[in-house]
């Protein structure tokens, strides 16, 4: 009872119990969703490992396996877990001879996976730049069977598989090339392009002969390969014998020198009159070259300087020709002068030729210019010349030369110069396109006259109101215009050249517009339509005629004919755009009565309709 009564102080205590075991609960059901991988690799297997590795090594130490570096001594393992879940150990381990476990943890429960490890040496060495390098010789390979991971410890049986290692079963020969010398007849070795060759024992060798600028190989047999490694194939070499040719460039002499390759030659400097040696082209080699030259070597010859001049003759406006200029130069004698044209603008070079240069003797080079025959065009656009002009206008002189027109002159016009700007002289070359008189007309007056065709018939009468005086210039053509007269067409009016004496008139016609008369019998007998002038009047047409009707006479509509004007149309009204008539009819029996026979009269009543009108015919 007491403790029921303090039940308040075992409440905490109850709550921090509850809260350990569920922490612990949890980390139970956690652990339990995963496994632990254990591989191990027993002592008596590294034993083997490590007494098969030096077996190995001591097989290939003649070998070039190790040729791009230095094997350690240790052994490494390195272990990968592949399938649903990889990994890997962190790093490479050291083998020691003892056994050796290696654990995976937290590996997810139900993954499928399989190990795989590789035990090898490092290799050291450095590269074609003398970086150092890493690199690995494998010795074993191994793969365990695939698992399905359990909960807790899972073994994985490693399954090593030795990598065997290749032994050529070739020997080596050696191949020696031995060249024949510039001086005494033993060939001799050149040990730099001996070759060390592979072979299997008892075979033929496969020496081959090198393709050695400068030589060219003897013939030579092959030898059976020794098991011993003593074969040796020698390979002789001669040199090549090269022939030069030799071109004196003196007009046909040539020499030719034979040697052998390599061997060193001289030859003595030409001689030529007049000139200086300067050399070989190509340049001349101190040695006879690999193979005989397809070019021969050209001799060089340089002349003595010698003076010369060149004049520029120049023609002159009035045709002679003088000296404008002289250059004085120098060249080389047995060599042409280089004299250049100045290209002067409005001259022609005439041709001429270089000279050859000889010590002693004075040359001169003339260079004439001909002056350029320039011809002018002129367009004189009605005018006539105010001096002598050839038959097509045209007027030639020399380049250069003063150039004077007298001014054209034309009838009624004032001359205000030419097109384009005439210049003082003569240009350098004839132009394309003409000089062309400008001309203005002197004041003259001109009349435009207006006229409206009349209503009816040809004729056309002047609208005086709208006559137009108009100045211009005499010899330009008149500027008239059309006016805008509504219900009139302009016809089409030339302009004329404007006389002096105020004399032209230029008349422009106007055609009144035709419009269309339509007219629409309502059902009735048909009527033909009517062209009218604009103002003019329409002519009333026969009455038309329908069956049980009484025609009351032409009307207008705005709406096609529905609803008829009050009125009925006068054919005194002048016409001015298209329109439509609509007959109009009676709706009812016509009841004719004839009152007052003595009369000529007769009354006429529509009885059908309440109301109606009486016509009345005299």
């Amino acid at each position: 009872m007491e403790l029921l009564k303090k039940g308040k102080t075992f409440k905490p205590l109850f709550l921090c119990l509850a809260v350990i075991l569920l922490f612990t609960s949890c980390s139970f059901f956690e652990n339990s969703r995963h496994g632990t991988l254990h591989l191990r690799l027993k002592k008596e297997t590294v034993s083997k490992i490590k007494e098969s590795r030096s077996l190995e090594t001591l097989a290939r130490s003649e070998t070039t396996d190790t040729a791009a570096g230095q094997l350690e001594e240790n052994l490494y393992i390195m272990v990968y877990i592949y399938g649903d879940y990889t990994t890997q150990l962190d790093a490479p381990v050291l083998i020691t001879g003892r056994d050796m476990d290696f654990s995976f943890d937290a590996v997810p429960a139900e993954a499928t996976v399989y190990a795989e490890a590789e035990i090898y040496q490092k290799v050291t060495g450095t590269d074609e730049n003398g970086e150092e390098t890493e690199d690995k010789k494998v010795f074993y390979e191994g793969k365990s069977d695939l698992i399905t991971v359990k909960n807790g410890k899972n073994e994985l049986n490693l399954k090593l598989k030795r990598i065997v290692p290749y032994i050529d079963p070739r020997v080596e020969y050696t191949v020696k090339h031995l060249f024949q010398p510039l001086e005494g007849e033993e060939y001799v070795e050149n040990e730099d392009e001996r070759e060390t060759l592979l072979g299997m024992p008892g075979e033929t060798s496969a020496a081959a002969a090198k393709n050695l600028e400068g030589f060219t190989a003897k013939a030579f047999e092959q030898l059976v390969i020794e098991e011993d490694g003593s074969t040796v194939i020698s390979i002789y070499y001669d040199r090549n014998l090269v022939t030069l040719t030799f071109d004196y460039a003196d007009g046909g002499t040539t020499a030719e020198v034979s040697g052998l390759y390599g061997a060193p030659f001289s030859i003595s400097d030409p001689e030529k009159p007049n000139f200086d040696f300067a050399g070989w082209s190509p340049e001349l080699p101190e040695t006879f070259p690999a193979v005989s030259p397809e070019k021969p070597f050209t001799a060089l010859w340089a002349g003595r300087e010698v003076p010369y001049t060149v004049k520029h003759v120049m023609q002159t406006i009035e045709g002679d020709y003088e000296v404008s200029e002289t250059e004085n130069k120098t060249g080389y004698a047995g060599l042409e002068t280089e004299a250049v044209a100045k290209q002067d603008v409005g001259f022609t070079v005439l041709p001429f030729s270089q000279t050859e240069l000889a010590e002693g003797v004075e040359t001169i080079i003339e260079i004439i210019y001909d002056r350029n025959i320039v011809t002018l065009t002129f367009e004189l656009a009605g005018g006539s010349a105010g001096i002598a002009l050839s038959d097509e206008n045209k007027l030639t002189g020399f380049y250069g030369a003063p150039l004077s027109v007298a001014d054209p002159v034309k009838t009624n016009f004032n001359f205000v110069g030419w097109s384009p700007e005439l210049p003082e002289t003569f240009p350098a070359v004839s132009p394309e396109k003409p000089y062309t008189a400008l001309w203005t007309g002197k004041p003259a007056s001109y009349t435009v006259r207006h006229m409206q065709q009349d209503v009816s018939g040809d004729g056309y009468t002047e609208v005086t109101g709208d006559t137009e005086v108009i100045t211009g210039f005499s010899g330009e053509t008149t500027e008239a215009s059309a006016k805008e007269y509504a219900g009139f067409t302009a016809l089409t009016f030339a302009q004329q050249n404007i006389a002096e004496d105020g004399s032209t008139e230029i008349t422009v016609k106007y055609d009144r517009n035709v419009y269309r008369v339509v007219f629409d019998s309502m059902e009735g007998s048909s009527v033909e339509d009517q062209s009218v002038r604009y103002r003019a009047k329409a002519v009333e047409p026969d009455v038309p005629v329908k069956a049980g009707s009484a025609f009351l006479g032409w009307y207008t509509s705005d709406d096609e004919g529905a609803t008829l004007s009050e009125e009925a149309f006068s054919f005194e009204t002048e016409i001015t755009g298209n329109i439509t008539l609509y007959a109009k009819w009676s709706s009812g029996s016509v009841i004719i009565t004839v009152s007052e026979p003595e009369h000529s009269s007769v009354q006429i009543t529509d009885n059908s309709t309440p109301g109606a009108e009486t016509l009345v015919f005299v």
